[in-house]
C-alpha cells in the first residue's frame, strides 16, 4: 500500500513526463517556436533572477544598515566607556580619600588624646617623684641631725675622758657606766685612793 507522499511522487512524475512529451512534440511540429518558448522561459527566469539579486541587494542594505547601527551604538558606548570608567575611578578614589581622610582624622585625634593623657600622667608621675624626692630628703636630713647630735654627744663625752685619762685606750659607749669607764681609763685606782671630797672640792 503506498503512503500519500509516494502517491503524490507518482503523480508529480506522470506530469512531469506528459509535459515532456507534449514539449517534444511542438518542438517536432515548430523548433523555431519551441527555442522562443524556451527563451522566453530563460528571459522569464532570469528576470525572476535579478528580483530576487535586487531583493536579497535590498535586504542585505537593511541588514548592513541594521548591522552599522549596532556597530556605530557600540562604537559609541565604547567611547563613552573610558569616560564612565574615569568617572568611576574618580568616584572611588574620592570615597577612599573621604574614608582614609575620616580614618587619619579619628587616629590623629585618638593620637592627640593619647598624648593628653601621657603628658597628665608625667605631670603626675614628675609630682609624685618630686614629693617622694622631697620626702626621702626631708628624711635624710633628719636623719642626719639626729646623727650628728649623738656624734657630737659621744665626741664630747671622749674628750672628757681624754682630759682625765690621758688618752682613750678603748671606745666608750653611749650610756656606758661610770665604773667602766674609769676602770678602762685606769682613773678607778685614783679614785680609791683619794676621798671624794677631793674630787669635789
Amino acid at each position: 500500500m503506498l503512503t500519500s507522499f509516494s502517491r503524490s511522487g507518482l503523480r508529480g512524475l506522470k506530469r512531469t513526463s506528459a509535459s515532456a512529451a507534449g514539449a517534444a512534440n511542438t518542438m517536432q511540429l515548430d523548433p523555431a517556436a519551441g527555442v522562443k518558448g524556451f527563451e522566453a522561459k530563460v528571459d522569464k527566469l532570469e528576470a525572476k533572477l535579478d528580483e530576487n539579486r535586487n531583493l536579497l541587494d535590498e535586504k542585505h542594505a537593511d541588514h548592513y544598515k541594521f548591522v552599522d547601527g549596532k556597530l556605530d551604538k557600540m562604537d559609541d558606548k565604547v567611547s563613552r566607556l573610558p569616560k564612565l570608567v574615569d568617572g568611576k575611578l574618580a568616584q572611588s578614589h574620592k570615597l577612599v580619600d573621604d574614608k582614609l581622610g575620616r580614618a587619619i582624622a579619628g587616629f590623629g585625634t585618638k593620637i592627640d588624646a593619647l598624648s593628653d593623657a601621657v603628658d597628665a600622667l608625667g605631670k603626675e608621675t614628675r609630682k609624685d617623684l618630686h614629693e617622694i624626692e622631697k620626702r626621702l630628703s626631708d628624711a635624710v636630713n633628719a636623719l642626719g641631725i639626729e646623727t650628728r647630735k649623738d656624734l657630737h654627744e659621744i665626741d664630747k663625752k671622749v674628750t672628757v675622758i681624754q682630759q682625765f685619762g690621758g688618752g682613750v685606750l678603748a671606745l666608750v659607749t653611749v650610756g656606758g657606766s661610770v665604773a667602766t669607764i674609769l676602770s678602762r681609763t685606769g682613773l678607778l685606782g685614783w679614785v680609791h685612793k683619794y676621798p671624794l671630797d677631793v674630787w669635789f672640792d
